[in-house]
C-alpha cells in the first residue's frame, strides 16, 4: 500500500510518499501534487531532537524507513 501525504517539519509542510512495509514505513519526499493525508505519528518521530539526522536525509530526497 502507498499513500500520498505530508508532514510538518520546523513549520514547513513537506510532501511525502509513504509505502507500508512489513515492520516499518518508507517515506520519500515529493515535490508536487495534492496535500493528501497528514501523517502525525511520523511527524512527531521526525521532530524529535535525537532523530535530526533522519529528518535531514528526508529533506535531502533520500528514502527513509521509520
Amino acid at each position: 500500500m502507498q499513500a500520498a501525504g505530508y508532514v510538518v517539519l520546523d513549520g514547513e509542510k513537506i510532501l511525502v510518499l509513504v509505502r507500508q512495509k512489513k515492520f516499518c514505513r518508507a517515506l520519500k519526499r515529493r515535490y508536487s501534487g495534492a496535500d493528501g493525508g497528514h501523517f502525525t505519528d511520523e511527524e512527531l518521530y521526525l521532530n524529535m531532537k535525537e532523530n535530526e539526522h533522519i529528518k535531514q536525509k528526508l529533506l535531502a530526497g533520500e528514502v527513509i524507513n521509520i
